[in-house]
């Protein structure tokens, strides 16, 4: 059973008079995920005391969080968290490779997908069984591992609770996300933690839906907690950074004290990060060091890691094999525990790893190797520290830049999170807030799960916007357009191929291009744009039609994580869905504006008129507008008239039968 700490009975303002309902926080990490949620009663304003942590994820664990980890095993099954071994390939860090990827990065992934591709069509050659891993990307493997959260996280809150609590009371849902998070990144975290309480908490009604950054959330409650334990020496009118200093990423913002009774710190800078944290160490030691202790006994510990390395250097998702999952979780505690050399010029104490069975045995004093075991220095040790405290504090120096742009000065810096239990890390923040005349703290107590605890605190209706994380919604629908996109053979039936009698090229009619998914992010409102080409002969008819398809359904099997593309069903094609849902076409009529002469493409005896038009829907929690408008009239300095304005407002209740 979990231990609830009681923590300081300081009450939080906000919450009376309301109906009872549980806040959950999940804190979806790259080295580790934690949950935390309150009941609140509605009677009384609730209390540090009444915030409660997930720990009790197995039989044999009891921890505040549950390892980032996640296998599909053909041996051993998909496993996750506290029950992966060391006999078992693990992916790692999906959470790293969730925003969108830089060009280059992009390319190297292309790579590794198209390598990926001829190792599947050699699985399928062979009649092999197919290695699950290669065919699930980050946000696959990263709702998969929340699926086993959610339900471990239900199951163990469930057992602290009367019968019937949560069934009876709607659930509340924090999100947070790292400082620096593009939307794609958001939307696919948001939208998986969703999946996974649909799937951990069945019968359990969903209330609001808030997302917020993972250094206000880990802000909040580590202000909340340093306020009632006295340790924060800050008055009225001054500022101060927080540090969220976490496996994966660090993230920082800066508050002002508006008032210290009731605590009321106001957000002066905005939040920034990188992805600096904990696991920049253990890529140093797993790609870069290791490789030049082993030499050649390294590519028979890890085939083909390095390579990987080499074509993917953005520090996103990987998959380590049993030797090296072996290797790395023995050099956490030799991580954890490493506190900096005694003095400068001192090689410092040796650690001792020991090397799987057959590895290391030729004794090799220059690589460090004896007897089965790799000795690590001190000053070896200092140099993968250096892959990360440097932009740490490079991270923090621009946050007391900020503050000072804004004419104010910070007086303190706080320190929290999973990597802010390494002392040197904390040796190294506090000499660098001395040499700044800046105060130093690291609220020991409860600093890992202070993100999860900060989030049900910004879940709480409060008098202060402070504290509340915004309202967040999913689009309740998938929504594409109708396009004849260029025909392609892994996406498209053949009965969809034509040939465009202008350009002669192969096309698929009755095609839907996919712009929002159903269970798509909504902050304020969701905005798409897509290009749009009509071909027209010289004697054009203006009259034209817009198709947009509204999908409700809920697929599974090769259509989880997109519809299928054909607008209409064809007898004998299976098509994998549950629940209930409706596929609505909604067709609109417009009048296409006269072409300009440099639309003309002429081909042969022949030509067309290539006319641009633009498609933005922008996306709420109750309706869609669409507006389709033409791209080369400004060219002309003609007004950009919308050649279509409409509205579809979605029905809550849309869960009548039918495939249109």
């Amino acid at each position: 059973m979990d231990e609830f700490d009681l923590g300081p009975d300081v009450p939080i303002e906000g919450t009376t008079g309301e109906a009872p309902r549980f806040i959950f926080c999940f804190d979806f990490g790259t080295t580790f995920t934690g949950v935390a949620w309150a009941l609140v009663n509605g009677t009384s304003p609730p209390r540090l005391r009444d915030i409660n942590v997930v720990s009790a994820w197995a039989s044999d664990y009891i921890q505040d969080k549950v390892p980032s980890l996640y296998t599909y095993s053909p041996e051993y099954g998909q496993r996750w968290g506290w029950d992966i071994e060391n006999n078992m390939y693990v992916i790692r860090q999906p959470k790293l490779e969730l925003p969108e990827p830089k060009t280059l990065d992009a390319l190297k992934k292309l790579k590794c997908a198209v390598k990926y591709d001829r190792i599947l069509h050699e699985a399928i050659e062979n009649g092999t069984r197919l290695p699950i891993h290669v065919t699930k990307g980050p946000y696959d493997v990263t709702r998969d591992y929340l699926f086993e959260v959610a339900k471990a996280a239900h199951d163990s809150v469930e057992k602290n609770l009367p019968p019937g609590q949560l069934k009876d009371f709607p659930i509340d849902i924090v999100v947070t996300h790292p400082a620096e998070w593009d939307e794609r990144a958001r939307s696919m975290t948001f939208k998986a933690v969703h999946a996974a309480f649909k799937y951990g908490f069945r019968d359990s009604k969903l209330g609001t839906s808030r997302l917020t950054t993972e250094p206000e959330a880990c802000a909040q409650y580590t202000l909340e907690a340093a306020q009632s334990e006295g340790i924060m020496d800050i008055r009225q009118g001054e500022c101060f950074v927080v540090v969220d200093a976490g496996g994966g990423t660090v993230d920082l913002v800066s508050y002002y004290v508006q008032s210290l009774s009731p605590f009321q710190p106001k957000k002066v800078t905005r939040p920034s990060g990188g992805k600096c944290g904990a696991t920049c160490i253990d890529r140093y030691f797993l790609f870069e060091y290791l490789p030049a202790k082993l030499g050649a006994e390294y590519d028979a510990l890890a085939p083909g890691v390095l390579e990987a390395r080499d074509q993917d250097q953005s520090g996103g998702q990987v998959v380590l094999s049993t030797g090296l999952q072996s290797i790395l979780k023995e050099f956490q505690l030799i991580k954890h525990e490493f506190e900096g050399r005694k003095a400068r010029g001192q090689a410092g104490d040796i650690k001792v790893l020991n090397l799987p069975h057959g590895f290391g045995n030729r004794n090799d004093a220059a690589r460090g190797i004896r007897d089965g075991q790799l000795l690590i220095s001190s000053a070896d040790l200092e140099i993968m520290f250096r892959q990360s405290v440097p932009e740490i504090l490079r991270l923090i120096e621009g946050q007391l830049l900020a503050v000072e742009n804004k004419h104010m000065q910070a007086k303190a810096i706080f320190l929290s999170g999973g990597f802010s239990g390494s002392k040197y890390l904390r040796d190294c923040v506090e000499n660098f807030a001395r040499s700044r005349d800046v105060g130093f703290y690291w609220p020991e107590k409860e600093s890992w799960s202070a993100v999860a605890r900060g989030g049900v605190v910004m879940g709480l209706s409060s008098n202060g916007e402070y504290r509340q994380a915004p309202v967040c919604h999913q689009s309740p629908c998938h929504i594409g357009v109708v396009l004849a996109e260029p025909f392609a053979n892994f996406s498209h039936e053949p009965e969809q191929r034509y040939l465009d009698t202008h350009d002669g090229k192969a096309r698929a009619k009755n095609n839907i291009k996919w712009l929002v998914l159903k269970g798509d992010l909504i902050e304020n409102e969701l905005c798409v744009k897509q290009r749009i080409v009509r071909k027209l002969p010289k004697r054009m008819n203006p009259a034209s039609r817009l198709t947009v398809v509204f999908d409700t359904w809920d697929y599974i099997g090769e259509h989880a994580n997109e519809p299928p593309t054909y607008l209409h069903e064809t007898p004998g094609r299976t098509i994998e869905r549950i629940g209930v849902g409706k596929r609505e076409a909604k067709k609109w009529d417009f009048q296409l504006p006269q072409p300009k002469p440099n639309q003309w493409k002429a081909a042969g005896s022949s030509g067309w008129y290539h006319l641009d038009m633009d498609l933005e829907i922008t996306v709420t929690k109750d309706r869609a507008s669409i507006q389709l408008t033409p791209t080369q009239r400004a060219e002309y300095g003609e007004p950009e008239e919308p050649l279509l304005n409409e509205s579809h407002v979605f029905n809550p209740r849309a869960a009548e039968d039918g495939f249109m």
